[in-house]
Order: C-alpha cells, then sequence, then structure tokens
C-alpha cells in the first residue's frame, strides 16, 4: 500500500476499482494516504493507561511513610476509612482512601486487621446407648396411598440401641397433640425412669411445637434436635422395612370414604424388630 501513495491512478481508473482490483480497503488507504500528506506537527506515540505514569502519583518516600502508618501500633488493626478520618481529625493527608486499599493490596496487607479467635473445631454431636430404652429417635414419613395427592403420615419411634420399634401410629394428620399422645403412651407402657431417656429428632414442626417440649419437660426426657451420622434416615427406612406388611392397611384407609380424621395407634409388637435383639426388651 506504501508503494501506491506517490504513484498517480492510470487514466480512466476510479479509487474503487482500483482497491476492488488490488483487494484494498478503501477507508485504510484513504487513511494512510491522509497520514503521508499531513505536513502537522508529529503525533506523541499513544501509550497504554496501564503503563502511563500518573503525575500525582505518590513517590517512593510517602508510599513508605503511608504503609508505616497503617501498621504502627495506634492504626494497625482500623481500616483504611477510619484511618483516613483519624489522620484528618489531627489535621493530616496522606491520600486517599482508595490510594490506601491500592498500597495494601500491594503489600499484602488487605483482609481483616482486626485480632481474629482462631477457629476451634468443634466435636459432631453423636449419640451412644449402652442399653435399651436409653436413646430413642422418631420421625414421621409419608406413605403415599392409591389415590393421587393423598398421604398417610408414619410417627414411628425406634429404640437405638436394639433398633426395635418401640411404638407407631399412621394418621391422616401429622401435628404436635399426635406426636405428643404417642411418646406420652410409649414412655407409660415402658415405664421409663425419669431423666434416663434421651429423645433424638429432628426440626420439624410437630418436634418444636410448645406442648410437644412441654410434654418432654414434664417426663423429664432429654430432647436432642440434631441429625448425628443421619440416624433419622435409618429409622424411617428401617420402619418402613418392618411396617411392609400393613401397606395394605395404609392403602384401604386412604381409600376409605369414612375414615375421616381417624387415626390408628398401637404398640408393635405383632411385628417382628429389626435386629436380633428382641430379648432385650
Amino acid at each position: 500500500m506504501n508503494l501506491l501513495l506517490n504513484v498517480p491512478w492510470p487514466p480512466g481508473v476510479s479509487e474503487r476499482q482500483a482497491c476492488e482490483v488490488l483487494d484494498l480497503c478503501r477507508n485504510s488507504w484513504r487513511a494512510a494516504r491522509a497520514r503521508a500528506q499531513f505536513c502537522g506537527p508529529i503525533n506523541p506515540l499513544r501509550r497504554k493507561r496501564g503503563v502511563a505514569g500518573q503525575p500525582r502519583a505518590l513517590s517512593p518516600e510517602q508510599r513508605a511513610e503511608v504503609q508505616k502508618v497503617l501498621t504502627d501500633d495506634q492504626h494497625h488493626d482500623q481500616p483504611p476509612v477510619q484511618v483516613f478520618h483519624s489522620l484528618l481529625e489531627r489535621g493530616v493527608y496522606l491520600c486517599s482512601v482508595s490510594t490506601m486499599h491500592r498500597l495494601m493490596r500491594k503489600a499484602n496487607l488487605s483482609g481483616e486487621r482486626r485480632v481474629q479467635r482462631p477457629p476451634s473445631p468443634q466435636p459432631i454431636p453423636r449419640l451412644l446407648a449402652t442399653e435399651p430404652h436409653q436413646v430413642w429417635t422418631w420421625d414421621i414419613a409419608k406413605l403415599p396411598t392409591q389415590q393421587r395427592g393423598e398421604y398417610l403420615s408414619l410417627y414411628v419411634v425406634m429404640d437405638l440401641f436394639s433398633r426395635y420399634i418401640v411404638a407407631w401410629m399412621l394418621s391422616r394428620k401429622e401435628n404436635s397433640a399426635l406426636a405428643s399422645q404417642l411418646i406420652a403412651e410409649a414412655y407409660k407402657r415402658y415405664n421409663i425412669a425419669p431423666d434416663r431417656l434421651t429423645l433424638h429428632q429432628d426440626r420439624g414442626v410437630p418436634m418444636t411445637a410448645h406442648c410437644y417440649l412441654d410434654l418432654l419437660a414434664e417426663l423429664h426426657i432429654t430432647g436432642l434436635r440434631t441429625t448425628p451420622s443421619g440416624t433419622t434416615t435409618a429409622t424411617i427406612t428401617a420402619a418402613w422395612r418392618a411396617l411392609h406388611p400393613t401397606r395394605s392397611l395404609a392403602v384401604n384407609i386412604g381409600r376409605s370414604p369414612s375414615s375421616g380424621s381417624a387415626h390408628l395407634m398401637r404398640p408393635m409388637l405383632d411385628i417382628p424388630s429389626v435386629s436380633a435383639k428382641d430379648d432385650l426388651l
């Protein structure tokens, strides 16, 4: 292209025809011709903003002074904005807040400047049962019926030591009153001594209701609302396996129009335990 800048076009050949034959862009050709015919002062070299020097930038001595102020005993635990206003109250201006942040990032001083307590790992809560009726765990599962959208609530209480189903209830409702009735009858049936039983549960609505918590306090039962090692999942899985022969009963209750809000409740004494420790009960 530079060879054609000072050469005149052949007669009868337009600029468009010449650029099409030479496969040149007309705008690029015109820009190159304008630069070649320019007779004014030479344009300065273009530099990127990142490498261009800032005329108002701090000198190395000033940066060292700002970093010394940020790390002294008076301001070492304060954020830059607090240091900035503290210096202004004394009539001292070193730099802006953004410059302080920039200098701190460059010196790897960014982050929390206050004294922090070291992390202390907490032990995972676990339940240990050495004999029957020492730790119970219970939950509520939904059993589907043959009618779409209708479910039955299965209340299951299991002994953690023997994996024995100590009580269960099948109902159309899920509330704290039924849960309180189930726990109270199971507590009375097995003659649990006060301050001996620990009851594990999740944080569902029936487990956190005031009437249910008042019952636990009245019976001197220790309630634990954590989920250590997936105990709740194991409880529901084992309970459903044990209650598999009664699934037809749940289906019939779901299909019966006259069942209403009636519920079934009885101790699971006729269903074999999941574990082979029935003699412990």
